[in-house]
């Protein structure tokens, strides 16, 4: 665009879903001798299925992509992700780690994938952890476990679930009943995690 130190490039064919998983899809038809009218089917109900969530996965990546390339700029400001990394460490401190897992719960909450949470704020965790000179990967582990157990209580989730088996109407009554396992689980990680930090032990050193 005309930036200097500005670029980007997708590597299509080293995306999972790209291979093996759209080359399965493909290939599927084959294997079940399907014809061309329940091909037309399965595709026409898998892109209603994924329209919603592919909304959110665009728009949470072009995001991404802004607030990692902000660090660009004729101020020679600080990145967002360095901003927000420095906030959080300052507010936080050596007790990060409780905090670190329900930042990817949030991150699931507001997108509706683990994938989206890691997206947004696996760079955010790693640079917060190595301000406050914590292990990075046990840091973003705590993200990557978080955005998992955040999609217990994700809107779109639990709307999908409530379709498909027919319980339309209670969305809200499981998200709030899911909350507590989900604080539960957040809460357990971030504890035995913050063993290994606060004791000094780090499985894997980088």
């Amino acid at each position: 665009m005309g930036i200097e130190g500005l670029n980007y490039g997708l590597a299509w064919a080293y995306l999972p879903g790209t291979i093996p998983f759209i080359l399965v899809a493909l290939i599927t038809h084959a294997i079940h001798g399907m014809s061309g009218e329940q091909v037309k089917t399965a595709w026409g109900n898998t892109f209603k299925q994924i329209t919603g969530a592919a909304i959110a996965l665009f728009a949470g990546v072009a995001m991404v992509q802004l607030m990692l390339n902000s660090g660009v700029n004729a101020g020679g400001l600080d990145s967002m992700m360095t901003a927000m990394a420095k906030a959080a460490a300052g507010i936080a401190g050596s007790a990060f780690p409780f905090f670190a897992p329900f930042i990817g719960v949030l991150g699931a909450f507001m997108s509706g994938s683990n994938t989206v949470s890691n997206i947004l704020f696996a760079s955010f965790q790693f640079e917060t952890a190595t301000i406050l000179g914590m292990p990075q990967v046990l840091i973003v582990a705590l993200q990557v476990i978080g955005g998992a157990v955040g999609n217990m209580i994700c809107v779109n989730n639990v709307v999908a679930a409530c379709a498909t088996v027919g319980t339309i109407g209670v969305e809200g009554k499981l998200i709030r009943r899911n909350a507590i396992p989900c604080f539960i689980y957040g809460i357990a990680v971030a504890t035995i995690i913050a063993v290994f930090i606060y004791s000094g032990f780090n499985p894997f050193p980088i």
